[in-house]
């Protein structure tokens, strides 16, 4: 963690604990559980500087093997008001769950 940004390391390990799977550093830095939904989710959004006018992020679903990232964004340009202006979607899809 530092001044406005912080990491997490997310990793998927084998049913024996031996050998990382897939790993998620830095990349994420929330989990969430959708009860409803019964599925997993983890989220990571960054600044891109400390008065937080551009902002980068994204989201994965837990698959039951691996996360697949669903969805990816940014503000856009860094122009001086905090939180940015919109989200610009990079990459989006839709979760469905049969």
């Amino acid at each position: 963690m530092g001044a406005y940004q912080e990491g997490a390391y997310y990793a998927v390990m084998d049913d024996k604990l031996t050998r990382v799977e897939q790993q998620l550093a830095h990349q994420y830095n929330e989990v969430f559980y959708d009860e409803q939904k019964d599925f997993l989710t983890v989220n990571g959004s960054y600044k891109g500087r400390g008065i937080g006018d551009c902002w980068f992020g994204q989201k994965a679903v837990w698959n039951g093997k691996i996360f697949i990232r669903t969805s990816k964004w940014t503000s856009g340009l860094c122009k001086g008001v905090g939180g940015g202006f919109w989200h610009l979607p990079i990459f989006e899809s839709e979760v469905v769950v049969e």
